[in-house]
């Protein structure tokens, strides 16, 4: 073989690699290199909103605190008791109250015993018989439920209360309410 020949060889052989590259090689390298160029695109525009977000978030705090505390403010309350014996008292109390501001006269209350509760929540109940018109009632048991501690009735039975007052009606009530048994100090709202 001559050198003339060597050289034509050479040629083919570096024209025919030269065709593999552009057909093959090219494509590839091209669709590699827009791949990367859309990822690289994708990424800029979330960190150019990530930034603007970053930017808002002195802002979004402000707004965030502002709410927390509106919120917290119209949520009920779990009755301030560390202890079952404690919260049935504060149970007690908070429906003398209710009924001495409804204006229904509470003729019996005591406490009921109760073990339901989850951990640390538990659930104190009470039953009371109340006498009262049907203005009062309706006023007594919106503020039992509507009040700002969370407190549930759970059964009413309502009866007349006599011949002698036909516009009285005696009813029996059990109301629930739930605090935190704790180690300590009491959690308060």
């Amino acid at each position: 073989m001559k050198e003339r020949d060597r050289r034509a060889i050479g040629a083919g052989v570096a024209v025919i690699l030269l065709v593999l590259l552009t057909v093959r090689g090219v494509p590839g390298i091209l669709g590699w290199f827009q791949l990367t160029r859309a990822r690289l695109d994708a990424a800029q525009s979330v960190h150019a909103r990530q930034v603007q977000q970053l930017t808002l978030l002195p802002v979004l705090e402000a707004e965030s605190d502002s709410l927390r505390s509106a919120f917290t403010g119209l949520a009920g309350q779990l009755l301030a008791a560390t202890t079952e014996p404690e919260a049935q008292g504060e149970l007690l109390v908070h429906l003398e109250g209710v009924a001495g501001s409804s204006g229904v006269q509470l003729d019996q209350i005591e406490p009921l015993a109760d073990s339901l509760g989850e951990d640390r929540l538990r659930r104190v109940r009470a039953r009371a018989v109340v006498s009262a018109t049907l203005d009062e009632l309706l006023d007594f048991a919106a503020r039992v439920e509507w009040g700002r501690q969370i407190m549930f009735i759970t059964f009413m039975r309502i009866e007349q209360a006599g011949e002698s007052a036909p516009k009285m009606l005696k009813v029996e009530v059990v109301v629930e309410a739930w605090f935190l048994r704790t180690n300590g100090a009491a959690l308060r709202a």
